[in-house]
């Protein structure tokens, strides 16, 4: 995974590279984590904000940063508005030249609605989608986010899409609400408790 740029993620994740699938409830922190990510790597290059659910905010983006103005013109946001929006985004990703992250947030929610319709069509599709986004992974990072259901079987809370983002991922990493949480989960197993303020995200 990038550097977040926070310290409490940063000890735990290291320098790992790779794709990293970030899951948790609504509000748990993953899309904060992400635009502090994309901050950090803005350094470096384009910084690709696949937004699916409409949520990508800038005014965000300047609570976290004092250098927004150079911030904001180096992130392209794409609008996924519905899951073949989102694969043909997701194929187009390569065309993009001086990329130095890809964020996608999140993989799951048109997923979730089609899945509904055409399961197999669904999972199908979702492979070849985080199958590009693995090999691009050996390229640059790439942050998948997603959100979670609750197994009916054990009553624990997975990340949508299941196996087909969790078996692609180098690093999975599970965000808690109450209390915030921060849950490593591959490669190692690794945890902390953190906080969210106006400024980003910190340990306790």
């Amino acid at each position: 995974m990038a550097k977040t740029g926070c310290d409490v993620m940063d000890k735990l994740v290291g320098s790992y590279q790779g794709l990293t699938l970030v899951y948790g409830v609504a509000s748990a922190g993953k899309t904060t984590l992400a635009k502090i990510a994309a901050i950090e790597l803005i350094k470096e290059g384009k910084v690709i904000f696949l937004d699916t659910e409409n949520g990508f905010n800038a005014s965000r983006i300047k609570q976290l940063t004092s250098e927004f103005k150079n911030v904001i013109s180096k992130v392209i946001v794409i609008n996924a508005k519905n899951f073949y929006h989102q694969h043909k985004a997701i194929m187009d990703i390569w065309s993009i030249k001086g990329v130095s992250l890809v964020v996608v947030d999140t993989i799951g929610a048109h997923y979730r609605v089609y899945v509904k319709k055409d399961y197999k069509k669904a999972n199908l599709i979702l492979r070849k989608q985080v199958n590009v986004l693995k090999e691009l992974s050996r390229k640059i990072p790439v942050i998948m986010a997603t959100q979670v259901y609750s197994d009916i079987k054990t009553g624990m809370l997975k990340p949508i899409g299941g196996k087909i983002v969790t078996g692609s991922s180098d690093m999975v990493i599970r965000l808690e609400k109450s209390p915030r949480r921060v849950v490593i989960e591959k490669p190692f197993v690794k945890d902390a408790l953190f906080e969210i303020c106006e400024k980003g995200i910190f340990s306790i």
